[in-house]
């Protein structure tokens, strides 16, 4: 048969779906044949009749009469044949028909089962098979006479069984253990749980043998039993006189594990939670709980959670279960280990268990503002009193829907849990259907509508208002009857919202009706620009006596609401800290270079970045900020200790690993709180790697930043540091590996071999193709740091400080890794001192480096920036915003397109879309030149699509289309609100197209701007695609 998926989808009237989908199983054929055993256990008893019912069935699983039928009884033998293959021996398992024991033809009566029955079968594996030769329908199953387990492709020779008679047990009883080898042996029978209870020998034939087992409560929730058979080897001769041999398998072991579980039903306790059918919004309740089963005199506790059953459906969540979690099965907790590798067998190899059977930015942050507003409170533990009683207030918003009440209960040696779903709703019940978010000039027609489920009756007067970013055009009001409370109707209106600029806004849904009923229902929505950030950045030198003006026309040609100006004045050259800590600071994706990079400068850096940070600026909140990062790049941490890209479960990288543990090291050093085990794991993991012998010259570029991490904590060999320099300097990837080399000997003391790999590191202008994230403008911030770290060359600073300088204000476009270590070259070179006199708007200033960040009405009235030294100054005047004027479509490295299709695979025209259209998307690109790319892809959504996402609520997913071609696949992608991301490698000489494809709905009717579509080299930001801005309209 084939698999049938049905999927539906209700929508509500703001457009929005919720979709279930059930799985059908599809007969291609006529009709289907039945076979049960009137047996147990699939198998049977030797001398006892083997007995099957047949049916028949029709499509629709109805019974239907069939003639004609040939039954076959065959019997099988499973043949393991061993090999010895790249050293270790295997199997194939070969199941072959051995002989035919009986045949005959059969007719089925309509409505009742026909029988087939056979006697005196020998011990041995058998299958039934039942066929209609005119139409080839068939059906099997397979059966055993003499044993007491099925007979499956997972069996293999190496494998035993271990069977319970009973699924769980009470405290006390006895439990029949049956264990079954490939071979008769000896059997060491473990019971293990937290600790070894329980270890006995027993010796078993090869058709098994049964060990009964009485169980203490000490045992707990379960306890695992693991059965060892030890296969001694069988010598052969003619007789005494004969030199005997030893069989070529040599000695063999086999392991099988069972769960034995205890009953926890003594060890529950019940929970009975009194809620009514129905509560009203925005207000404080009680809900009264009821706890049975508990021991007098002792303490009992309980935890109430309250959730949307709408969010909680989205991913089919289920109410947790502390009595499955607690007293259910648990993980195998200790480790089997024994001396069977050590074995040698015939012809000198090692023994091995055979185990078979299972199978800059300029990207835009996300707007942070929601439309939808959730529930989900908590109550936290709270005692209950000696009768087992307690009242828990739940605060109650301006929600209308059900929730899911999830109650836990426990004392010392009992737990519990319940739940209820009750309804929270108005009488009245009224809402406002809003697009995930706008962007400036976009109209969107939003529905509103009233619902009577019990109001008293008259009129009601409704009035739509909106503030902030948002407006609304009117009049936006009407008048909603309720002529019976007990009649149910409902109105819906549509409006049109138009967004005005980028920002927050507010849309007010006012009622008011009989009796001086009145309700505010607020609704926020952000307004996101429909296109990307553009920075431009100005370097010049302030000359004594020199004036800077400043005035409104900075801001010139940005879209309202989003220029920003910045300007770094210093005495040394200028690496405008403020705008590399923004531009940091707006990038919006997550991975673990660009979390570190996002972190790793404000450990020193909180007095900046509290200049432009604004609202953000408190120290506290900063550190917090670095915290966060120290928690998210930990997640990303294997149990190794090693750290990979995206996720844990991705392979872990040697020059991404030592950047992560150089900023957990540093934040450490600095007092922030890293977990002491997540630090050593990590330590572990560079000494462990710095300890394999392979020194090709890919690899020595993340030998040389492991060993400067090392050193940094004093936990670098001093023979591996001199090793490397004497051997490998040369051969070194960059100037940032000779540089790491020689910062980790000056902390070493090794201050003549520091200075010969730093000046290496100095005189460097080439860099090996490496995974390191890295440029040459990288490579030179980091040998500035580092170089002013060590305290070493001090006359090669200055000129290098300009070098920099001078090559980052050339450049338009930097990525996370050069701004994160320009910040620390500009850190380090605080250390060298000068002189700044400057007057600001009439006020004098010392400050070296000054930093300014003024409003717009301060620019609007002019503000001057007066050199008063004697020395130049350096100054960087950083501009940014969204422009007023679309951008054109770009080719820097890239081309980059996105079409709308039908799910048949019909182009879709955007200005031609119709509400609840399921469309595919359909992103095609293509890498210029010949060098491996990491390439970031980002697709903005307009405001009315939203993305379906398959991880959810059942969605469809594009995987689900055939037509499409065949996928690029992706190291990670991300699904937001308001954009569709993928992360993806394009290798050195590979395949340079690349085709992605997700399904958007079309959700809320309007007209919307049509953002372009995406991509950039994360690492080389100079290179990026842009295609085309557009216009969307749904009906």
């Amino acid at each position: 048969p084939l698999l049938a998926r049905v999927r539906v989808s209700l929508f509500e009237p703001g457009g929005r779906s919720v979709t279930r989908s059930l799985d059908l199983t599809y007969r291609i054929q006529p009709f289907a044949i039945g076979i049960k055993p009137r047996f147990s256990d699939g198998g049977v008893k030797i001398g006892q009749e083997a007995a099957f019912e047949i049916i028949t069935v029709d499509m629709l699983g109805q019974l239907q009469a069939q003639s004609g039928l040939n039954v076959k009884l065959v019997r099988e033998e499973y043949q393991y044949y061993w090999y010895y293959n790249e050293g270790r021996w295997n199997y194939k398992l070969i199941i072959r028909d051995s002989t035919s024991v009986a045949s005959q033809t059969l007719n089925i009566a309509a409505g009742q089962p026909a029988v087939v029955t056979q006697r005196g079968l020998d011990w041995g594996r058998y299958r039934l098979d039942v066929l209609d030769t005119k139409t080839g329908v068939a059906s099997s199953a397979r059966f055993n006479v003499g044993w007491f387990e099925s007979p499956s492709d997972s069996d293999t020779p190496d494998q035993m069984k271990v069977t319970l008679d009973q699924p769980r047990y009470p405290a006390g009883a006895t439990a029949k253990v049956f264990l079954r080898a490939p071979f008769a042996g000896e059997v060491l029978l473990n019971v293990v749980g937290d600790r070894l209870w329980l270890s006995k020998t027993v010796s078993i034939p090869e058709d098994g043998a049964t060990v009964d087992l009485t169980i203490p409560a000490e045992w707990g929730p379960g306890v695992y039993l693991t059965a060892t058979a030890f296969r001694v080897p069988v010598k052969t001769g003619a007789n005494a006189g004969t030199a005997s041999s030893v069989s070529p398998r040599g000695p063999g072991r086999a392991i099988g594990v069972a769960w034995l579980g205890l009953d926890p039903a003594p060890r529950t306790l019940n929970i009975t939670l009194n809620a009514p059918a129905e509560w009203k919004p925005r207000q404080t309740v009680e809900l009264p709980v009821t706890v049975t089963g508990l021991d007098p005199g002792q303490p009992t506790y309980l935890t109430v959670a309250a959730v949307d059953e709408g969010i909680l459906q989205l991913t089919d969540f289920a109410t947790p279960d502390p009595v499955d979690y607690f007293l259910g099965k648990r993980r195998l907790g200790m480790q089997l280990l024994d001396l069977y590798s050590k074995l040698i067998e015939t012809g000198g190899r090692p023994g091995a268990l055979k185990v078979g059977g299972d199978a800059e930015s300029r990207q835009l942050d996300p707007s942070a503002i929601r439309t939808v507003k959730t529930l989900a409170l908590f109550s936290g533990p709270v005692a209950l009193d000696a009768s087992g009683q307690a009242r828990i207030p739940l605060e109650l918003p301006d929600f209308n829907g059900q929730i899911r009440l999830m109650a836990v209960a426990w004392d010392r040696n009992r737990l519990g849990r319940a739940e209820v779903a009750p309804l929270v709703r108005d009488p009245l019940v009224a809402r406002v259907y809003l697009p995930r978010f706008l962007a400036p000039d976009d109209q969107s027609q939003i529905n509103v509508t009233v619902q009577n489920l019990s109001a008293p009756p008259g009129n009601y007067s409704i009035h739509l208002s909106a503030d902030g970013a948002v407006a609304v055009d009117g009049p936006a009001a009407f008048t909603f009857t309720v002529a019976d409370s007990a009649v149910q109707n409902s109105e819906s209106r549509t409006f049109t919202l138009r967004g005005l600029k980028p920002g927050a806004g507010q849309v007010g849904l006012h009622l008011e009706g009989p009796n001086g009923f009145s309700l505010v229902r607020q609704s926020d929505i952000g307004v996101r620009p429909a296109q990307n950030l553009v920075t431009e950045r100005i370097a010049k030198r302030l000359n004594p006596g020199e004036t800077l003006q400043l005035g409104s026309e900075l801001l010139e040609g940005y879209l309202l609401g989003t220029g920003r100006m910045q300007l770094s004045v210093a005495s040394r050259p200028n690496l405008n800290v403020p705008g590399l800590l923004a531009q940091l600071d707006r990038y919006p994706y997550g991975c673990l270079e660009q979390t570190t990079s996002r972190a790793l400068p404000l450990i020193y850096f909180n007095e900046v970045a509290g200049v432009w940070a604004g609202q953000n600026a408190a120290e506290g909140g900063l550190r917090e900020r670095v915290q966060q990062a120290i928690q998210r790049v930990l997640t990303l941490q294997d149990a190794g200790g090693g750290f990979s890209l995206w996720g844990p479960d991705s392979p872990a990288e040697d020059w991404l690993s030592a950047y992560a543990m150089d900023f957990i090291v540093r934040a450490r050093q600095a007092q922030y709180l890293v977990p002491d085990n997540a630090w050593r794991r990590g330590l572990a993991y560079l000494q462990e790697r710095l300890r394999t012998d392979n020194f090709a010259d890919a690899e020595l570029g993340w030998r040389a930043y492991y060993l400067y991490v090392l050193a940094r904590e004093q936990k670098a060999a001093i023979g591996d540091l001199r090793y490397l320099h004497d051997n490998y300097l040369q051969k070194l990837p960059g100037a940032l590996a000779q540089a790491q080399l020689g910062a980790a000997l000056a902390r070493y003391g090794e201050l003549e071999r520091a200075k010969e790999a730093l000046t290496a590191a100095l005189n460097r202008t080439d860099r090996t193709a490496v995974r390191d994230y890295g440029s040459p403008l990288r490579d030179r911030a980091a040998v500035l740091t580092l170089l002013a770290e060590s305290r070493l060359l001090p006359e090669r600073v200055p000129p290098l400080a300009e070098e920099v300088a001078a090559d980052f204000n050339q450049r338009r476009y930097t990525s996370t890794q050069e701004q994160a270590w320009l910040l620390l070259a500009a850190h380090a070179l605080l250390q060298q001192t000068g002189a700044l006199r400057l007057t600001v708007g009439g006020q004098a200033t010392t400050a070296d480096p000054f930093y300014l960040k003024p409003e717009t009405d301060q620019l609007t009235r002019g503000m001057t920036v007066v050199n008063q030294g004697e020395q130049p100054a350096w100054t960087v005047l950083d501009r940014s915003g969204v422009p007023t004027v679309a951008q054109p479509p770009a080719r820097e490295g890239f081309t980059i397109t996105r079409r709308y299709y039908t799910r048949t695979g019909k182009e879709v025209d955007p200005g031609q879309i119709h509400q609840n259209d399921l469309l595919v998307a359909v992103i095609t690109g293509e890498a210029q030149g010949n060098e491996g790319q990491q390439a970031l892809v980002v697709d903005l959504l307009p405001a009315g699509l939203e993305i379906e996402n398959a991880r959810v609520g059942h969605g469809a997913s594009a995987l689900d289309i055939a037509w499409l071609p065949k996928l690029t696949g992706t190291l990670h992608t991300e699904i937001r609100d308001d954009r569709f991301v993928a992360a993806l490698d394009i290798d050195q000489g590979s395949k340079r197209a690349f085709t992605l494809a997700y399904l958007v709905r079309a959700v809320t009717p309007g007209v919307y701007r049509q953002p372009a579509v995406y991509v950039e080299d994360m690492y080389k930001p100079w290179q990026f695609g842009r295609g085309a801005m557009g216009t969307v309209k749904i009906e």
